[in-house]
């Protein structure tokens, strides 16, 4: 069993979800591929991976990512999954969201409106205003449509969606 912290505080109100999660009742369309993590990396939930093209993917790439990493896990019942982690392990399947709303938490001060970029190298993402340019980074299709518990700091977690 693994070894999980006693509970020693709650909330004193429901959260509003975790990265990852979907947003709303909107349609929620999955990548066509089921794919595999690359050997030697891992990807994190609420965050975007991509294709490799091979059946594998990554949380680094060129371009635009496959999607957003779902919280959802294809795992057997093994001693990695008995912890609290947002990371899906090398050699394991993830379900990759790539038309849809879902939760994620932006590494800069978010704003309503504005476009959700991602660095190409590390994955960190970002927010900025649609077609500006930010180094190292690629403009995705996902927008900020909700500051959760309208808190606008870094790294606060917001609801985002590309569907027009």
């Amino acid at each position: 069993m693994a070894n999980i912290p006693f509970q020693t505080s709650i909330n004193l109100r429901k959260p509003w979800g975790v990265a990852g999660d979907f947003f709303d009742g909107n349609y929620n369309h999955m990548y066509p591929l089921t794919l595999i993590v690359k050997e030697g990396e891992t990807v994190e939930v609420g965050k975007f991976a991509w294709d490799n093209g091979d059946g594998t993917c990554s949380p680094a790439g060129t371009g635009q990512p496959a999607g957003v990493v779902h919280r959802t896990m294809f795992i057997p019942i093994t001693d990695f999954a008995t912890g609290a982690t947002m990371t899906v392990p090398e050699r394991l399947a993830c379900g990759i969201a790539d038309k849809c709303s879902i939760f994620m938490n932006v590494s800069d001060v978010p704003t309503v409106g504005n476009k959700i970029f991602v660095n190409n190298t590390t994955g960190a993402i970002t927010n900025g205003a649609a077609g500006a340019t930010v180094e190292g980074e690629t403009e995705t299709s996902f927008r900020i449509i909700s500051l959760c518990d309208n808190e606008a700091a870094a790294g606060a977690l917001v609801g985002v969606t590309n569907w027009e």
